[in-house]
Order: C-alpha cells, then sequence, then structure tokens
C-alpha cells in the first residue's frame, strides 16, 4: 500500500479502499472482497488442502 509517508493519510486512504470493495463486491458476483488478517488468509489456504514441494538444498550457494 505504498511506502513510508506515501499514505499518511489514514482516513483518505481507507476511504478510497472502501469505495474499491463496494465497488468490486456490487460488480463481481463470484468474488467477494474485504478487509482481513493474514489468519484470515491462512485458514483460506488451508481449506483447498494445497501441498507445496519442501525444498531442503541451498537455494543460493556461497560459492559457484
Amino acid at each position: 500500500m505504498g511506502c513510508d509517508f506515501t499514505y499518511s493519510n489514514a482516513h483518505y486512504n481507507f476511504k478510497s479502499v472502501d469505495r474499491f470493495i463496494k465497488y468490486f463486491n456490487d460488480h463481481s458476483p463470484n468474488i467477494t472482497v474485504f478487509y482481513s488478517t493474514p489468519g484470515t488468509y491462512l485458514d483460506a489456504l488451508k481449506k483447498q488442502n494445497l501441498s507445496y514441494p519442501v525444498k531442503t538444498a541451498d537455494m543460493f550457494p556461497y560459492a559457484d
């Protein structure tokens, strides 16, 4: 949502995001936009039963 001091007026920023959310929800019947938390996001990922490969080797070796 920007760098330091980019959005120093929180009221204006949230009002703009609220307008976006309302517009998007009114015009997109298959998708719902809302304010969330990292926990809610992770819960939604868990419901999808996704699995990702686990990499155990170094991605960036110290020497080539």
